[in-house]
């Protein structure tokens, strides 16, 4: 019995009838409409565009990454300028509180920029005001 089951695809195979088989190069023809090659360039311009659009709305410039609901950011880049190649200076908001970032190869530093946080954080000024 399993000596019948190997010969029945054998057997398939030497029955094919020769109409099936194809010689390279004569599949069929290359005749395609102009209808079909305008609609698959629109089709795809389409989707493109509306990657480019879906892209700008989940991602935001400033922002590094997805959004996440819309809920108020704790922490706001309000500006950037740089400064050199590897320089720059930043204004933040963190939770509502500007501050100035600045950053070099060697340092970052955070420092205040609201009169209540710069007078609290540095005392030698304080008492050189009184």
């Amino acid at each position: 019995m399993k000596h019948h089951q190997s010969l029945v695809p054998a057997m398939l195979m030497v029955t094919s009838q020769p109409a099936l088989a194809q010689v390279i190069g004569q599949g069929g023809g290359v005749d395609v409409s102009i209808w079909r090659v305008v609609l698959s360039l629109m089709f795809c311009l389409a989707l493109g565009a509306g990657a480019v659009l879906l892209l700008r709305r989940h991602f935001a410039p400033g922002q590094s990454g997805l959004r996440r609901g819309t809920a108020e950011r704790r922490i706001k880049l309000v500006d950037q300028q740089f400064l050199g190649q590897q320089r720059s200076i930043c204004l933040v908001e963190i939770d509502g509180k500007p501050f100035a970032a600045l950053f070099s190869p060697q340092a970052a530093s955070l420092l205040p920029l609201d009169q209540q946080a710069a007078s609290s954080q540095n005392p030698a000024d304080k008492e050189a005001q009184s």
